[in-house]
């Protein structure tokens, strides 16, 4: 008997420090990762690949660059595309607020955006930036087609914009003679009227 317990504790002993040799060694990982790979390659054969990439919400965004974001080219595995990362990769454009991406099988991969609404122009330091609702910058170039929105001016000034609006939406005439907006004092707005 006791000769049995020890040539079962050793086979234990022994399957314990194979499996933890084998997982430092990184053979686990190398071999599900070649099982993966070999499998995707086999569903691509099947028809499991990208004809097809459908955006919807795109206004201000261009196509090349929301494709460009994707990094992803038709013909290519559908299951190998990395839905997380490409979606790290689209939220971090200049117009998009967020996004989200599925996988529409066999061959389809939907991108949905919301992009940033512009609210006003912040002047700070002697930059002009258009700004979001949230008072995050969008763009610092091109700007000529946002004339017509208020210009807020100082430091902070673009964290405050959205009150500043609401407390002027309360009195629609006034807000429409509204061209500027100047933060003093991080407490209070000289407003300028056309």
């Amino acid at each position: 008997r006791p000769l049995i317990v020890v040539a079962a504790l050793m086979m234990v002993v022994t399957s314990i420090g194979g499996g933890w040799w084998l997982w430092q060694d990184g053979l686990i990982d190398r071999t599900t990762s070649q099982a993966k790979w070999k499998m995707i390659a086999w569903s691509a054969k099947m028809g499991f690949k990208v004809e097809d990439i459908l955006v919807v919400g795109r206004r201000e965004t261009t196509r090349r660059a929301i494709f460009s974001a994707i990094g992803l080219v038709r013909g290519a595995p559908i299951l190998a595309f990395d839905l997380n990362a490409a979606k790290i990769r689209v939220e971090a454009l200049p117009w998009i607020n967020d996004a989200s991406l599925e996988r529409m099988l066999p061959n389809t991969i939907l991108l949905r955006v919301e992009e940033r609404k512009p609210m006003a122009i912040w002047q700070h330091k002697g930059q002009f930036a258009l700004i979001d609702t949230d008072g995050k910058v969008i763009l610092k170039k091109g700007l000529e087609r946002f004339s017509d929105l208020l210009v807020v001016v100082g430091k902070g000034a673009s964290k405050h914009t959205t009150e500043l609006i609401k407390i002027l939406a309360t009195q629609p005439q006034l807000q429409s003679l509204v061209k500027a907006a100047v933060r003093v004092g991080g407490r209070r707005c000289n407003i300028r009227m056309a």
